[in-house]
Formats: C-alpha cells, sequence, structure tokens
C-alpha cells in the first residue's frame, strides 16, 4: 500500500492495522508527513506542521501497545487539528497575526480528549482569522486552496483541515462551526463534515468561546461517517469549564451507524425559505430525496418559512461577540486585523442592547420553530 492509499485508508481501518501490528503509528505518521511534503505547497492546508511532535506522539503510541495498554479509539492514528484549537506546547495563531507567536501552556477540552483517545496531532490547520470568513486566507499564512483544483478556495473557516483530508494528507481532522465553518469546507471540498448538537462537545479552550459565541461548536471531519462518529464519542462528553456543557449521558454514535432509513420520516424543502439555490445544488439534493425514497424512508415536501431571517439573527450575535471578544484589539492596532474581521467589529458596535436582546428573541423562536418542525419528521433534507 502506497503513501496515497493509506492516507486515504479510513481511520478506523488505519487505527486498526496499527493495534494487529501490520503497521506502526511511527510508520503511519511518517506516510502522512511525506504526503504533507509532497502538497502542501499547492494547498497551503497547514499553518503550523508539528513533525517532531507528531513523531514522538507516534512512538509513543507504539511503546504503549507494546507494553500492553488497551488502545483508545484512534490509537496512532494521524489528525489535523483547526488552529482555533489551543495546543500546549504547539503554537495557536488563531489565524491572526496578534497570536502569531502565541505557544499556550494548556490544551482545549477537544485537545486533551485527543491525546486521550491516542491520536497523534499533525499541527494546526489553515483557517481564516477568528474563523470569521467562508474563504481561508489570513495574513499569517499563504491562502489555502482546494484540492479539487488549487485555483478554488476549499471553503471556510476549516478549509484547511478539509483540504488536508481530502487531498490525502490524513483521514480525520477537527473543524469549529458556528456559521457553517465545518459544513461548508466539508461540502467544498467533498468530504464529510458534522456539526454536533451544542453542548456536546465543551468549548473551554476552543475558539468557539462559552459565553461569547453560542452559535459555535468543535466538530469532526472525515472522508468517512464511521470516523467521524468515533471522532464525536472521543471528543463528547461533560466539562464544567464550559458553562453550556450538557450534563446528558453521552450516546453510542456507532450503535445505529448499519440500521437504515427504512420507516424513517423524512421532509424535503430546497430552499428553508430563506435563500436561492444553484441549479446544479438542486438537482443533487432532488437525487438524495429519490434515494432516501428508495430505500424505504417516507420522503414528503415540507412547508417552512423563517420570519425573521435567521441569518439576521446570527449576524448581531456574532459581530456583537467579535466586540466582546476582539474590540480591543480594533483599539489598539486596527490595522493589523484582517479587513473582514475589523469590519464585523465595526457592526458590533452598533448595536445596542436592544438590537441584540430581539437577536436573542428571534433565536429562541427559530428554535421553537425547530423543535415543533422535529416533532414531525426525524431528519430534514435541503
Amino acid at each position: 500500500m502506497n503513501d496515497r492509499e493509506l492516507m486515504f485508508t479510513p481511520a478506523h481501518k488505519q487505527r486498526q492495522m496499527i493495534v494487529d501490528g501490520e503497521i506502526s503509528s511511527v510508520e503511519m505518521t511518517k506516510a502522512s508527513l511525506r504526503r504533507i511534503a509532497e502538497l502542501e505547497p499547492q494547498l497551503n492546508a497547514f499553518i503550523t506542521l508539528d513533525e517532531q511532535g507528531a513523531l514522538a506522539a507516534a512512538k509513543a503510541a507504539d511503546e504503549s501497545l507494546a507494553s500492553g495498554s488497551a488502545p483508545g479509539p484512534l490509537h496512532g492514528v494521524p489528525i489535523a487539528v483547526k488552529d482555533l484549537e489551543v495546543t500546549k506546547g504547539l503554537r495557536t495563531t488563531l489565524g491572526s497575526t496578534f497570536f502569531e507567536d502565541w505557544i499556550p501552556d494548556y490544551d482545549s477540552v477537544a485537545v486533551e480528549r485527543l491525546r486521550a483517545s491516542g491520536a497523534v496531532i499533525l499541527g494546526k490547520t489553515n483557517t481564516p482569522e477568528f474563523g470569521n470568513r467562508e474563504e481561508t486566507f489570513t495574513n499569517v499564512a499563504p491562502t489555502c486552496n482546494n484540492p479539487w483544483d488549487p485555483t478554488r478556495m476549499p471553503g471556510g473557516s476549516s478549509g484547511g483541515t478539509a483540504a488536508a483530508i481530502a487531498s490525502g494528507m490524513c483521514s480525520i481532522g477537527t473543524g469549529s462551526d458556528g456559521g457553517g465553518s465545518v459544513r461548508l469546507p466539508a461540502s467544498f471540498c467533498g468530504i464529510f463534515g458534522h456539526k454536533p448538537t451544542h453542548g456536546r462537545i465543551p468549548r473551554f479552550g476552543g475558539q468557539a468561546k462559552p459565553a461569547y459565541n453560542s452559535a459555535g461548536t468543535s466538530g469532526p471531519m472525515s472522508n468517512d461517517v464511521r470516523d467521524s462518529a468515533i471522532l464525536n464519542q472521543a471528543l463528547a462528553g461533560f466539562d464544567a469549564r464550559d458553562p453550556g456543557s450538557v450534563k446528558a449521558e453521552v450516546p453510542d454514535y456507532l450503535a445505529h451507524l448499519e440500521d437504515g432509513v427504512k420507516g424513517m420520516r423524512i421532509g424535503t424543502t430546497m430552499t428553508l425559505g430563506i435563500s436561492d439555490v444553484n441549479l446544479d445544488v438542486s438537482a443533487a439534493v432532488e437525487e438524495s430525496w429519490s434515494a432516501f425514497s428508495e430505500l424505504g424512508a417516507n420522503v414528503e415536501p415540507v412547508d417552512i418559512k423563517f420570519d425573521p431571517i435567521p441569518r439576521d439573527a446570527w449576524w448581531m450575535l456574532w459581530t456583537a461577540g467579535q466586540v466582546a471578544m476582539y474590540g480591543h484589539l480594533a483599539e489598539e492596532r486596527p490595522e493589523d486585523l484582517m479587513p473582514y474581521t475589523l469590519d464585523m467589529i465595526n457592526h458590533g458596535k452598533t448595536l445596542t442592547g436592544a438590537d441584540v436582546s430581539a437577536a436573542l428573541r428571534d433565536v429562541q423562536n427559530l428554535q421553537l420553530k425547530m423543535h415543533q418542525l422535529f416533532e414531525d419528521y426525524d431528519l430534514v433534507l435541503a
């Protein structure tokens, strides 16, 4: 198996190969690093690559296995981490020149749990400043490109992780999502991206900070749905450092992967009543409706309209959060912020307390509307 084939092997199979002794974690990690060396000049998927740290972690994974210790769910598997997660001893830029030399002395909860799972962290992937863009460009690294066509963008803000996985630098990685930042680049790059339920993955030490940005959460990205379920399982669970963390027992995400969709109630809507859709996209969505119907699901159109449009409330709360987190940077050195970040901060400063209160009210009404929708449907395909 060559390096490319190895890196397009799903993470759960890579892990099994390591556990079975077919390949060592060091060998697996070296294959990943060779792929990065080959492709990184065209794609710019990483802001910081930690070859030495990755090989040391891989060696430790091999030694742990040799000593008879039980392997973790991602034991020895190379993984990419978005550079909005804080990593102890490893540069964390948040995609900003303000933090380009920051080496934290602690890990985010997500990174703590990655290490506990046995995963080998390759480095920190490209992100726009503070995750504030649907494209992945910033002043601390070259612009990230799409593996399918390097003249095009991979989406954002988790574009670096998406590009790394889609190109076969590694099989799995983390992103974060507050407004599509996992789902957009996953779609642009043709991989699987999942935004977990709020509160499942604690946000302490991640850019999706509690209190400031209630929309954001870390999430898995991969080429294989089973891999994302494994990663979601590893990251989920209560942590008292996040006031929004859910104390409920974490479901077994792997238990029902093979159950099928027969009898599932699926509502369909092309636009959710809020946007226009490209013809190519609408054709693909309609094909998915037919596929689910053929598999035995009960598929029917659902009439849903949002008033106000959800993105309006999202924009108010997001930009207000930017002022809370980074407004002081705009006061100190506005010229060093990316223009899109500065625009968000400036907009946030125009908002009143009444504006933010109204946005929070609108979000609650939208949540109620979605709760009501899912009383009738198991899934909505849009």
